[in-house]
């Protein structure tokens, strides 16, 4: 199962494919600031560090090459045993 580091907290979780980034944060007590939850306010942008190939946003095949992404939107693509690292 893929594991996703939560940094600054440096806080490791299982990456639950049927989950979005800012679910997983809410269940484990991570704040990400966000507002709307849909992928239009852009106040739950993160950054990717490692492992952005394993992600998809909002169904999109890829993510864009700054590392930028949207917690809400975002999920896990495929099932992996890498762990995924983003800055908060």
């Amino acid at each position: 199962m893929a594991k996703i580091r939560f940094l600054p907290e440096n806080k490791l979780v299982d990456f639950d494919i049927n989950k979005t980034i800012l679910e997983l944060a809410i269940d484990n007590d991570i704040y990400i600031e966000s507002q709307c939850e849909e992928g239009t306010c852009s106040t739950c942008m993160i950054n990717v560090e490692s492992g952005k190939s394993l992600l998809t946003e909002n169904n999109k095949s890829f993510i864009e090459d700054s590392g930028s992404i949207l917690a809400c939107i975002t999920q896990l693509k495929e099932y992996s045993d890498k762990e995924i690292i983003v800055r908060i």
